[in-house]
């Protein structure tokens, strides 16, 4: 539709009614011309004031912005209490300055404001001074008194607490080479060291405990690979979990008499450690007590004793011997394991249980005997004795589990008791020296296989007439030696002899 078309449709309407209803569309239509434009606006005053409006909100606006551009950063500082002024030192110009003066120690005071006034950006913090830290040539203990000790160089390196009267060392903050606790704090004796108050110290050489202290926290001395020399007061009656773990220069341990088991992890990788002496109360050895302590040849095992925890004695390889003493009733898992310079072994008959791995990797072992009353011989038990010759089985075992012999190189013949009634998975795998073996007529089942990588092994007698049930299929996989079935052979003199 053509705009003269629109503009005759429009004839018939009150002009007055158009303008007021339609005075945008007339001005884009062009139904209205341009020289009226001043008369419609006349006629439409809210519409021009809701433009003025507007654009003064918008100035509005952008003064607010340029404002806070200028003044907003100290208004915040302000109301945070912080002092926007650059110099410290000054007054109010209305004011008088106050003359500097100086206390006895040399420090300036500050300036008292005297301006009572108030202003926005004003703080009404007090002004601080950082004052030089006082040092003493003479320790000063804290109820203000000297200590003499030269040893004790600067108390401030012990941070205590006070628990039921007794003073609690929680952290040595020093780096001295010799430290010696102090037996005393705020007139409570220090019965305590907490857990890691010497941690990481690798500074320190000596250090001296007071016979004051009683316990001694779970790590409270880890790693301090410097320390070579100290003593453990007899008045210590706890010792935490790894005490002195990773203490790489302790030498030598005298084991405190009230103190009746060696805590679990106590002298882990003390590899510089060689005399250990326990005493004739002690009744556990705890779990990994001397782990990988590599350089301890010999330990005596006091009478008292009734258990050795797991890994007691794990990675010991320089442990040439060990009477293990009757009365002890468990050797638990991996107890020797890895000791490589063992060559002796004394088990006594109290011996009852004998866990995995017990002696795993005791590569320098060549003989063992298991007293009467074991029942087991367990997982790897005596897997990779390489030197082991001969071994002796008591009759009281009824099971052989898995890999108990696995890589007894020089094992050349064992003699299993008419009492096993079960034995696992490759008990006797490499074991490359074995000649022949008889199998007895109680074992019902047998894991797959048994002598796997028996290179020299010739024959296998077994007493049943034929293979049991519950024997593996596979149970002679990976193994060249004859079997033969008791039809099929007989004992001649004791030794058994095809027929």
């Amino acid at each position: 539709m053509k705009t003269a078309d629109k503009l005759n449709i429009l004839d018939g309407i009150d002009d007055k009614f158009i303008t007021e209803a339609f005075p945008h569309r007339l001005f884009k239509i062009g139904a209205v011309p341009k020289k009226d434009k001043t008369a419609i606006s006349e006629r439409h005053p809210v519409r021009m004031i809701e433009s003025f409006v507007s654009v003064a909100a918008i100035f509005l606006v952008i003064g607010m912005i340029f404002v806070w551009t200028l003044v907003g950063k100290d208004i915040i500082n302000a109301y945070h209490g912080e002092d926007t002024t650059t110099d410290m030192t000054t007054t109010d110009p209305q004011t008088t300055p106050t003359p500097a003066t100086t206390t006895d120690n040399g420090i300036v005071p500050p300036i008292p404001n005297t301006d009572t006034t108030t202003k926005p950006w004003h703080t009404t913090a007090p002004i601080t001074t950082t004052q030089p830290p006082v040092t003493t040539t003479t320790p000063i203990t804290t109820d203000g008194e000297q200590n003499k000790d030269p040893i004790i160089d600067n108390f401030a390196d012990f941070e205590f607490s006070v628990e039921n009267g007794s003073a609690v060392l929680v952290k040595y903050k020093g780096s001295a080479a010799s430290v010696k606790i102090p037996d005393s704090y705020e007139g409570n004796p220090v019965t305590v060291i907490k857990a890691r108050a010497f941690y990481n110290r690798s500074s320190i050489v000596e250090i001296t405990i007071p016979d004051t202290v009683k316990t001694i926290g779970d790590y409270a001395f880890e790693n301090c690979t410097g320390l070579t020399e100290f003593t453990i007061p007899e008045s210590v009656n706890s010792i935490g979990t790894g005490a002195f773990s990773g203490c790489l220069g302790i030498t030598s341990i005298t084991w405190p008499v009230g103190v009746t088991k060696t805590s679990d992890m106590v002298f882990y990788k003390c590899s510089a450690l060689k005399t250990v002496v326990l005493p004739s109360t002690l009744k556990e050895i705890g779990e990994c007590s001397f782990e990988w302590c590599s350089s301890l040849e010999s330990i005596e095992i006091p009478k008292s004793v009734t258990v050795i925890d797991e890994c007691a004695f794990y990675g010991c390889s320089s442990l040439k011997s060990v009477e293990i003493p009757n009365g002890v009733s468990v050797i638990s898992e991996a107890a020797f394991s890895s000791c490589r310079s063992l060559e002796k072994v004394v088990i006594p008959k109290s011996v009852k249980v004998i866990e995995e791995l017990a002696f795993d990797c005791c590569t320098s072992l060549t003989e063992i005997t298991l007293p009467d009353g074991i029942t087991a011989i367990k997982e790897m038990c005596f897997g990779n004795c390489q030197k082991l010759k001969s071994i002796v089985i008591p009759g009281s075992v009824t099971v052989i589990e898995n890999y108990a012999f696995i890589s007894c190189y020089e094992l050349e013949s064992i003699e299993i008791p008419e009492s096993v009634t079960e034995m696992g998975e490759s008990v006797f795998a490499s074991c490359r020296k074995l000649k022949e073996v008889v199998i007895p007529k109680g074992v019902k089942t047998v894991g797959r296989r048994l002598f796997d990588s028996c290179y020299d092994l010739q024959s296998i007698f077994c007493e049943a007439s034929s293979k049991p049930k519950n024997w593996d299929s596979n149970w002679t996989e990976y193994c060249t030696a004859k079997v033969y079935f008791g039809d099929n052979w007989h004992y001649v003199d004791g030794v058994p002899t095809l027929k």
